[in-house]
């Protein structure tokens, strides 16, 4: 054992302690375990060297070690290029398989070419020891090519992201190890390659060299926390996995950090200038009211045009991230509303559609059946006189010619008068009162107590009826028709009819029960619908207009109308919601 043995034996141990110690700062971030296998190759190599610079080795035993030692060599700038990319987090290069192809197979390929003696020769006897020589093949000079082309492609990513952080504890660590890598290779190169070449052997074998860069990495691990930053690195790689917008900045209000969805949603995809892409959505962050010293936003409404022109909506929602007592700056959320505010816009616009067709046609079944009346009228004042004059002078025939015109004038007469009556409701809705409704179903029993005489019905209010906030004429045209409704399809037997109405939350629900012929099931919400008859004309009478006009009063007035039967033959109970307002 000599001099320089021991010098790679010390160098063995520094860096077996580097793995332990990279590993132990920060056990779960993924750039720790790359570096630590980085520092693994370079205990390997200086392990090997312990062998070979020793002068009582032997020749086979230099000629296994050699070997082995290009494991080192071979794959060190490899996963040097790796830790760069994690260290920066390049998500455009981490995200392709052909990095990970050149990174993890060409090395191999190195490394079986070197064992069959296409890159370096052994071995040649000097005075501390065995030494190779590099081999004249195609082999050896591609290895140098990939070797100076990881290295300037490493350092070139390091520098980028040196140039595009904002954070200067970030910046100032780039720096240290851009100096360090940098010597490292001018000496090793310098040591390894070109004096190989020229067949000058040293003991300063490169594998000394990289001390520097291990001692530029923990300096600035240390003063500058770089193992939290690769922390930081790796929680960025699952914020990646959160389809909201998340940024961070810090308390000078520079942005930080964003995550791939916001990113997304300013416009910025793969391939863009991070620089730029943070400065575009800083500002736009602020234009939201983002403050970093101001008061937490909780979606905040932002209006803005992406990076690539698009219109974008977004809620913007900040909160302090403390340390200690202090806070270190902001955590913000993005999300995006653009769709939700598009259809919202499309739903106000089809509403006003809506609404405009809606009073466009209840003015024209207004104006029409209104119209409709004059030249009807005079077309069954023409009949009735034709039959008046000419009665005497038609056959059977002519005589029931007339009657069927004059039945059919007398049925559009009051398919008018019905349409027409439907079409006022909402025309005619009057201020809203307080309205008794027990005095309302008094006056209706009233009314109709002619009607309830000849159907021999028995029509009874159960429990006491409330007061509402309505149109006292249309709540009065409601419990009429409905009343009516009752009666009119009472069947054989004899009609009873209850009135009742209960509270089962903010609203009264009132009932109105028959033991009339009944509804089947089908058929159950056909009977509101405008001029719907399930009945023949010649059995029971009416237009199909009066439970549609009891449907469009309930609904103005913010309730729900719907009818409950077993079947026909027993009896149907109809029920409808108002508002339960009170008077005070």
């Amino acid at each position: 054992m000599n001099f320089w043995t021991g010098v790679h034996f010390l160098s063995f141990v520094v860096y077996a302690f580097a793995v332990f110690y990279v590993i132990i700062k920060n056990p779960y971030a993924v750039t720790n375990w790359v570096l630590a296998i980085l520092f693994f190759y370079f205990a390997l190599w200086s392990a090997c060297s312990c062998v070979l610079d020793n002068t009582d080795v032997s020749l086979s035993t230099a000629n296994l070690v050699m070997k082995i030692q290009s494991i080192g060599w071979v794959s060190f700038t490899s996963y040097y290029v790796l830790f760069i990319l994690f260290l920066t987090n390049n998500k455009k290069l981490l995200s392709s398989p052909l990095v990970y192809l050149v990174i993890l197979l060409i090395p191999g390929i190195f490394i079986y070419q070197n064992y069959i003696g296409n890159v370096l020769v052994c071995c040649q006897k000097v005075p501390y020891g065995m030494a190779g020589t590099w081999a004249k093949s195609i082999w050896a000079y591609a290895y140098i090519f990939y070797y100076s082309f990881m290295f300037f492609g490493g350092t070139f990513l390091l520098f980028k992201y040196r140039n595009g952080t904002r954070i200067n504890s970030e910046r100032q660590m780039a720096d240290i190890l851009l100096i360090s890598a940098t010597a490292v290779f001018l000496i090793g190169t310098v040591f390894t390659v070109f004096m190989n070449y020229m067949h000058i052997y040293n003991p300063v074998d490169a594998n000394v060299t990289f001390l520097i860069f291990v001692g530029g990495f923990i300096y600035s691990a240390e003063k500058y926390e770089a193992f939290t930053l690769s922390s930081t690195r790796n929680a960025d790689r699952i914020m990646d996995l959160i389809n909201e917008g998340i940024v961070l900045i810090d308390r000078a209000g520079a942005l930080t950090t964003a995550n791939r969805a916001a990113l997304d949603l300013f416009g910025y995809t793969l391939g863009y200038d991070i620089k730029n892409a943070y400065e575009f959505i800083e500002k736009n962050i602020k234009n939201a009211g983002v403050d970093p010293d101001g008061a937490e936003v909780t979606n905040s409404e932002l209006t803005f045009k992406d990076a690539a022109g698009d219109a974008k909506t977004v809620l913007v929602s900040s909160r302090a991230l403390l340390k200690g007592k202090d806070h270190s700056g902001r955590v913000c959320t993005i999300r995006d509303i653009t769709t939700k505010k598009k259809a919202e816009v499309d739903l106000m616009e089809t509403v006003k559609e809506l609404k405009r067709s809606n009073e466009d046609l209840e003015s024209f079944a207004y104006l029409a059946s209104h119209d409709l009346r004059e030249p009807l009228r005079m077309v069954t004042s023409y009949v009735q006189l034709i039959k008046k004059k000419l009665s005497d002078k038609l056959d059977k025939d002519g005589v029931d010619f007339i009657n069927y015109a004059t039945e059919g004038a007398a049925r559009m007469s009051e398919l008018i008068e019905g349409l027409l009556e439907y079409s006022r409701i909402r025309r005619n809705a009057r201020e809203a009162s307080f309205v008794n409704t027990a005095l309302v179903v008094s006056h209706a029993i009233e009314i109709m107590k002619f009607r309830i005489q000849d159907k021999k019905a028995a029509v009874t209010v159960k429990g006491i009826l409330p007061s509402i906030r309505a149109d006292r004429m249309q709540i009065e045209q409601l419990f009429q028709n409905l009343l009516a409704n009752a009666l009119k399809f009472t069947g054989n037997e004899t009609a009873v009819i209850e009135i009742s109405a209960e509270k089962p939350g903010n609203y009264y629900e009132f009932t109105i029960k028959d033991n009339g012929i009944g509804i089947e099931k089908q058929y159950l919400e056909k009977v509101f619908q405008l001029f719907q008859r399930l009945n023949p004309r010649d059995v029971y009478e009416g237009t199909g207009v009066g439970l549609a006009i009891c449907k469009k009063i309930v609904e103005a007035h913010g309730g729900k109308i719907w009818v409950e039967s077993d079947g026909p033959g027993k009896g149907c109970g109809f029920m409808f919601t108002l508002p339960a307002f009170t008077e005070e």
